[in-house]
């Protein structure tokens, strides 16, 4: 699962790589909304958010126990 704000992006994604993404500009808020992860990767991402500190703390309750970041 992926949340990626641009929409050429995520259809690209979805449609030639085969992975399920959500579209939100406000990642912290998506975050909220999907299943628990056991692996949450963010590439040259951070310095791109409005609230980084957001999405990294809804990032971590996202983890499943024993999960990784």
């Amino acid at each position: 699962m992926a949340v990626e704000m641009d929409e050429r992006c995520c259809e690209f994604m979805k449609f030639a790589v085969g992975v399920n993404v959500t579209r939100s500009n406000k990642p912290e808020e998506a975050l909220r909304g999907l299943p628990s992860s056991s692996v949450i990767a963010m590439w040259h991402s951070l310095e791109h958010l409005a609230d980084p500190w957001g999405v990294l703390d809804e990032a971590v309750g996202n983890l499943e126990p024993g999960g990784y970041w």
